[in-house]
């Protein structure tokens, strides 16, 4: 015997089961319905619990993360003083990416995914800018705009990082 219960009657359901009125309710209703799995549950737990009013994280976005969330290894793939120069890491703690997808079987993107696949922005041996992919718990993240990070803010201003930190010196 199958039982079929429409969208609408599930989140009536769940939201009268949450008798706490939280700000995120709505998002993690909706979130609870399209994902399941564990990763996922946790991040619909962060968004219902958080302090401050939680955004949306979609494809083509772009992050910030603690160094210390995703990788030990990132003296390996590059130099920290040149993430630094390049304006590619925030006070030596936070690293940038740009969200690609979302970690799911679907080729579909699930906002609402629990692990997002990022481009993290990285330098090559010349200094250039070059990415490195990583799966990465979406509750880790903090979204943040493409003008925030200062790479891409002193290219707008047509200043390099470099050329900022020599004049500074003098």
């Amino acid at each position: 015997m199958s039982i079929h219960i429409s969208e609408d009657t599930l989140k009536n359901i769940i939201s009268e089961s949450l008798k706490k009125d939280t700000l995120n309710k709505n998002l993690f209703i909706e979130g609870l319905i399209k994902c399941v799995d564990s990763t996922s549950l946790s991040y619909l737990v962060h968004i219902l619990t958080a302090k401050e009013k939680q955004e949306l994280i979609y494809r083509n976005d772009y992050v910030k993360v603690h160094v210390n969330e995703i990788i030990s290894d990132i003296g390996t793939l590059c130099d920290l003083d040149v993430l630094t120069e390049l304006g590619l890491i925030e006070n030596n703690e936070y690293v940038f990416a740009k969200v690609k997808g979302s970690s799911s079987w679907s080729t579909d993107y699930n906002a609402y995914n629990g692990s997002l696949i990022l481009e993290f922005l990285y330098h090559d041996e010349e200094k250039k800018l070059k990415f490195n992919k990583r799966s990465v718990n979406t509750s880790d993240v903090i979204k943040i705009k493409k003008e925030d990070i200062p790479y891409y803010k002193n290219q707008e201003n047509g200043t390099s990082i470099k050329t900022i930190i020599t004049e500074g010196d003098q």
